[in-house]
Formats: C-alpha cells, structure tokens, sequence
C-alpha cells in the first residue's frame, strides 16, 4: 500500500535538491497548488498521469516516488557506462519570434541520446531554429538544458518572452546574440511578468 505521505515528502526532498520551489513546480506541472500540502494530510496519491508529469519534472521514476526502487534514474534507457540514455525533447523549437510552451506536457516526447556527463546532469534537451547563436549554435542543434529559473551574467540559457522561445546569452538586463547581426533584446522593454527563464544551456548535441 502506498502511503501519500511518504511519496510527498520525497517530492519535497527533490523539489529541494533542485532549488524550485513547490508552488513552482505544481504550477510547471498543472496541478492544484494544494496536492502536496493534501497528500501530507494524508490525501490519497495523485493519479497516475499526474504522477508521471511530477516524475518527468523531477527527473525520476514513478516507481521511485511510489518506493518500488532505490534507482531514481530507473527510467532511463540505459544505466552509467551504457550507450544511451532518455531525455525530454520538445517538439517546439527555439529560435528569435518562435512561440513555445515548455509547459505544455502535450508537446513532449523521450528520446534517446548518447550517455554523456553532460546529458545525465541535463533535464531536457530543445532544437535550434535559426542562426542567432552563430557561430557557437547552429541552426538544427540540439542543446541539453539544465532546468533553473535563473542564470548568471554571460551564461546561455533559455528564455520566454511573452510566449516566444529563445536562446540567447544573458547580459544582465538584455538577452544576446552571439550573431553580431541581431540586435540585444531589451528586457526592460517588457513587462517583468512575461519574462521567464527555463534553464541554462549545458552542452550541445
């Protein structure tokens, strides 16, 4: 029998180790704000698709949020030293005007990918559209991406502003081009609310 509190305070543990907040993640996930705070009132366990988009976000297996494994990777295709491992793709690519929506679980699917250091600290991988990123990242690149609501200065990451998806280099108060033949975008040009930063770019494809 699975005990709800239990699987909550797992959440509570990985939700930490990945310094995201709860609210934050549940948002991520379209859940109610309420499901952990439930589940330790002794709540019953959210249903198994729920389940599933927790785990995906969380980069583990049900099995191991339910305490069937000690093996938190255990939904990886393969284990350390194998070939290749699974990760989060999205089918939306990023590129300067692209509309996204990493949110949106539907416009997701696992993939398999060479098993590097890089790729095993990534939680999700996104494709390139565009030169914008010359002559580091190319058009048609896949980046691993390390999922974190913010980045240092000068670090690559990826951002939405006002629905659209980019990769670009932050400056601060401005996202960059490292193509010279795009202008810097001005964050202080929108508003603060429609900014947002999905996580910063680990290695490339």
């Amino acid at each position: 029998m699975y005990e709800p509190v239990k699987i909550a305070e797992k959440i509570k543990q990985l939700v930490k180790e990945q310094g995201v907040k709860i609210k934050d993640m549940l948002d991520s996930c379209g859940l109610s704000k309420n499901l952990i705070s439930s589940m330790l009132s002794g709540g019953s366990i959210p249903k198994s698709d729920n389940l599933a988009v927790i785990a995906d976000y969380l980069d583990c297996s049900v099995d191991y949020l339910l305490g069937r494994t000690d093996d938190r990777y255990s939904h990886k295709i393969g284990t350390k030293g194998s070939v290749n491992i699974a990760i989060k793709h999205s089918f939306y690519k990023v590129f300067a005007g692209a509309g996204f929506d990493l949110d949106d679980h539907d416009q997701w699917e696992r993939i398999s990918i060479p098993d590097t250091p890089e790729a095993r600290q990534a939680d999700f991988a996104l494709t390139i559209k565009g030169d914008s990123m010359e002559p580091i990242y190319y058009d048609g690149d896949m980046v691993l991406v390390a999922q974190q609501a913010q980045v240092e200065v000068g670090e690559i990451g990826i951002f939405a502003i006002e629905g659209k998806g980019y990769i670009k280099k932050f400056g601060g108060d401005r996202l960059i081009s490292l193509n010279e033949k795009y202008n810097d975008i001005m964050l202080a040009d929108y508003d603060a609310d429609s900014i947002r930063c999905f996580g910063r770019v680990i290695g490339r494809l």
